[in-house]
């Protein structure tokens, strides 16, 4: 139909111009040859590429022949049965588009005469095929050391592309550690210089107009991620039976993380006390053996090289420190009035210690002489009310398992003793020349009391008769100045609330008293036979005196006639030897200075004959 139709065409052509010449006065035309009958076989069409598939861009050229080789030929294209304007033997495509595809035919005419239609030139042209970059092996997000295979997938089934790898828009060339082989690249151990956005480039062998260009494929290279071992719950030094709980905390938000714990570089493994759970563990009641350093491991599942291992945290697990109660200011046994501050001794320096201080395990509060502040309690003036025994509780704050109470410390408290004066060596009413000893007594055992003595108030001082030692005092050769009211004070140095006074004790000094014999039966002058009682007169009221009778100076000794009892001597019936002067000598039991001798008493002794005689001389 198509070739009817150009026939027609071609008709009214030859008219048209046959009538123009006729028309035109100065156009000569010449007489029309006759036309000889030829026969034109059926053309053939070639193409210039002989690729079942054109891309767009490429350049064809269609040349339509015949077996014949006759001149003159005009030809007629159709392209899907609709004619090109074009009456050569080829038909020229410089740049093919899509809209090029379709069945091309030719036919060849010489005047009247034409040719079959050829048979259809069939022309396939396409955009070159988008090649896509995918993941044969490995992951698109990988760690140093692992391998990665990219395929440039084209759904082209030829097998004469030829492909060419790019990263970050630069040609990629096999080295040690990247080898390309077909459509494959293969990163055999990777590196971060591997990192970067991937792209295959496809061509076909000696057609550069079907090179296409991948998209990006996006590898990411990096070194596994550092975890990091940080508290969720809990503290890093923890006591017994708190609770902690650590996470291992990776910034890669990769959900497939598979989490191993290790502490002192060995596997934990759940217990009762130990639950894992994720990347979390929870030691629910910590124990000491719990202390140590912990890490956790991580890795992603069947990718051994992407583990890592995080750095150290150190737990440190021990038993609630014991506080201890000490002495700060003042003394562990005080006196009333005196001050006193008692220190809360935790050796663990943590500062958030909470105390609490009890007494005798009651609570204390602060008042008007106490005052607590951080680890101390300060007694300000000592009452006998704060005795007792003392200790202090400490906490963490919001920790209630760190509480742990001290011992005790026992306080006492009371009024300052009150020393007495004893006699140590001596009387209390001694005699000139005795040696007097006197004791400061306290009940109060301590050591370091300072003494000073006083004699009617007034502070004695050492001499060449008195010497103080210690808490005695010393009068060694008794003066009557030394007689008076002595009182000693007690003082613990350093320490004046201490002071205490006590009562007085009275010490007598006199002379040793002076003794006199008188008479108490009888008379001065007796006759033989008679009776004489003489009596060793003491003014000194003691009735401890041992008496001593003496005769011209020599000891009188108890015979038949002679009897002493206490301080008399009795002689029952006189002899002319015991004529003479008689004294007594006085001495207290043990005291040989308090001896003293009596003034002479004269008794005279005379027979009966003698008596009468001197009689009546006095007549």
């Amino acid at each position: 139909m198509a070739f009817v139709k150009f026939i027609l065409i071609a008709a009214v052509v030859s008219m048209v111009l046959r009538l123009s010449k006729e028309e035109d006065p100065g156009v000569t035309t010449k007489p029309m040859a006759m036309e000889t009958k030829v026969h034109i076989s059926k053309p053939s069409i070639t193409a210039s590429l002989n690729h079942q598939v054109l891309y767009q861009g490429e350049e064809v050229t269609l040349q339509c022949t015949v077996p014949e080789k006759l001149s003159d030929l005009e030809y007629a294209w159709d392209k899907d049965s609709a004619p090109i304007k074009t009456s050569q033997s080829t038909y020229i495509i410089n740049a093919a588009t899509v809209s090029d595809s379709g069945k091309y035919s030719c036919m060849a005419k010489r005047g009247t005469t034409t040719s079959e239609i050829s048979d259809p030139q069939v022309l396939t042209v396409k955009k070159p095929p988008q090649p896509k970059v995918i993941l044969s092996v490995g992951w698109s997000r990988v760690f140093t050391h692992e391998k990665v295979t990219l395929i440039c997938e084209v759904l082209d089934t030829s097998t004469s592309w030829k492909y060419t790898w790019l990263r970050n828009s630069l040609k990629i060339s096999d080295d040690a550690n990247i080898k390309t082989t077909g459509n494959s690249l293969s990163i055999l151990s990777a590196k971060q210089g591997h990192h970067g956005d991937y792209t295959c480039e496809i061509e076909l062998q000696d057609r550069p107009l079907s090179r296409a260009l991948s998209t990006k494929f996006a590898l990411s290279v990096q070194d596994p991620p550092q975890p990091k071992v940080i508290l969720s719950v809990g503290w890093s030094r923890v006591f017994t039976d708190e609770k902690v709980t650590l996470i291992c905390k990776v910034l890669d938000t990769s959900t497939s993380w598979k989490y191993t714990w290790l502490r002192n570089s060995l596997k934990i493994s759940d217990d009762a006390d130990i639950k894992t759970t994720g990347n979390s563990l929870s030691i629910l009641s910590a124990k000491q053996g719990h202390h140590g350093n912990y890490t956790c491991e991580i890795e992603l599942q069947d990718r051994p090289l992407s583990r890592a291992l995080s750095t150290t945290f150190a737990l440190s697990v021990q038993e609630q420190p014991q506080p201890k109660v000490i002495l700060s200011v003042g003394w562990s046994r005080v006196f009333t009035d005196e001050k006193v501050t008692l220190i809360c001794e935790v050796l663990d320096t943590s500062t958030s210690w909470k105390y609490t201080w009890l007494r005798n395990s009651l609570k204390i509060s602060d008042d008007a002489d106490i005052k607590t502040t951080g680890n101390s309690l300060s007694i300000l003036s000592a009452k006998q009310g704060h005795h007792g025994d003392y200790t202090c509780e400490i906490e963490l704050q919001d920790r209630p398992l760190s509480r742990a109470l001290s011992t005790k410390f026992a306080l006492s408290v009371q009024d300052p003793p009150q020393p007495k004066v004893i006699l140590s060596v001596g009387w209390s009413r001694v005699f000139t020349d005795e040696k007097v000893t006197l004791i400061c007594k306290v009940l109060d055992t301590s050591t370091s009391w300072k003494y000073t003595w006083l004699r009617n108030s007034l502070k004695i001082s050492d001499d060449a008769d008195i010497k103080t030692t210690g808490n005695s005092l010393s009068i060694l050769s008794a003066k009557q100045g030394h007689h008076g009211n002595y009182t000693c004070e007690i003082e613990l140095q350093d320490r004046p609330l201490s002071r205490a006074l006590s009562t007085t004790f009275a010490l007598s000094v006199q002379e040793p008293p002076q003794p006199k014999v008188i008479l108490s039966v009888g008379w001065s002058r007796v006759f033989t036979d008679e009776k004489v009682t003489l009596i060793c007169e003491v003014l000194d009221t003691s009735t401890s005196w041992k008496y001593t009778w003496l005769r011209n100076s020599l000891k009188i000794s108890d015979d038949a006639d002679i009897k002493t009892t206490g301080n008399s001597l009795s002689i029952l019936s006189a002899k002319q030897g015991h004529h003479g002067d008689y004294t007594c000598e006085i001495e207290l039991q043990d005291r040989p200075l308090s001896r003293a001798l009596s003034t002479k008493f004269a008794l005279s002794v005379q027979g009966k004959s003698s008596s009468r005689e001197h009689l009546l001389k006095i007549c």
